[in-house]
């Protein structure tokens, strides 16, 4: 088997590294999506909140949140965690996948997506200390560890258990 050639880098990034270094910050700053206020961003996590109740959440709108949370400042995130429930929001959105009848490859997708959620929730102390005192945590990722999940799926829950567990008093 011949080795992968290396992935290219973004394209900001690329097009940073060939500018002079302080063109190079002020193009990744550009490069940024712009600033929200708090008020939007409650608004956004209440109206993901409401869709995932409905059932009518898109990969999409998760992706978006994944990549907010993946890169938002720590007070938003804490704002997110605190404020805006957001670690029971993403629960609430797994059981309403997991419970679904047919359950299809979407859905598998939107697992996939809000199991990245939650892990970059719980890459912070106030994200893990919230998931594991949210009710009904450990057991919506329980059940993502099943036969007819996708493998990738299956790892990053058995990874989130795994840190939650060995972070619980309880073992």
């Amino acid at each position: 088997a011949l080795p992968r050639p290396p992935a290219a880098p973004p394209r900001s990034v690329s097009l940073a590294l060939s500018l002079s270094p302080a063109r190079a910050e002020r193009a990744l700053l550009d490069a940024r999506p712009p600033a929200r206020s708090s008020q939007e961003d409650r608004n956004f996590i209440e109206a993901l909140a409401e869709k995932g109740q409905q059932g009518e959440v898109s990969l999409k709108e998760l992706n978006n949140l994944r990549v907010r949370i993946g890169g938002a400042a720590k007070s938003w995130l804490n704002n997110f965690i605190k404020k805006g429930n957001g670690v029971r929001v993403l629960v609430t959105l797994m059981w309403g996948r997991l419970l679904r009848e047919p359950f299809g490859p979407a859905d598998e997708l939107i697992i996939h997506e809000l199991l990245l959620s939650l892990k970059a929730v719980m890459n912070t102390k106030h994200g893990l200390t919230e998931a594991m005192s949210v009710a009904g945590v450990v057991d919506a990722i329980t059940l993502c560890v099943a036969p007819h999940m996708p493998s990738e799926v299956c790892c990053i829950a058995l990874n989130i258990l795994a840190v939650l567990s060995f972070f619980s008093q309880h073992g």
